[in-house]
């Protein structure tokens, strides 16, 4: 008989997709210095943001300062400000008059933050074109999953 590899991992939190969200998260962690595994996977290649809404001069209709980081660590790196600063758009933006970021500025900020050194696995679902999440509270779990072992009532 061969031996049996055993490549299942074990991660205090995965997250499924790498969207606005879930990278706001992993830079959270990343930030604290969390003593927890985290890791994400996602079928794009590279994060991205509503890329069907990139419509010319149109703006994402949202403060600024509401951005992955700002509330929770307004020094961190990863803020909208530092990515302008870094990508050389900072005094561009201020001198456009506008008063929130148009949305290819924004899609640009949430790929620049989503390639930084975070636990991400890009991923092509090949075999079946499908995955399922199911999110419920407390109480709403359907019948077909309260056989599951483990699973919280």
């Amino acid at each position: 008989m061969g031996s049996c590899y055993d490549d299942r991992r074990h991660y205090d939190v995965l997250g499924i997709g790498f969207g606005p969200s879930n990278l706001a998260l992993a830079i959270a962690l990343k930030e604290a210095e969390a003593p927890i595994t985290a890791h994400f996977i996602d079928a794009a290649p590279d994060s991205v943001w509503q890329p069907g809404m990139l419509l010319i001069a149109s703006d994402i209709q949202n403060n600024p300062l509401r951005d992955l980081v700002t509330p929770r660590n307004p020094k961190s790196h990863y803020t909208f400000t530092n990515y302008l600063f870094e990508s050389g758009r900072l005094y561009d933006f201020l001198n456009l008059g506008i008063l929130y970021p148009l949305r290819k500025d924004y899609s640009k900020y949430i790929q620049w933050a989503g390639r930084t050194s975070l636990n991400v696995s890009r991923i092509k679902l090949a075999r079946t074109g499908y995955l399922t999440i199911g999110m419920a509270t407390a109480g709403e779990w359907p019948r077909t999953m309260v056989s599951i072992p483990h699973m919280p009532l």
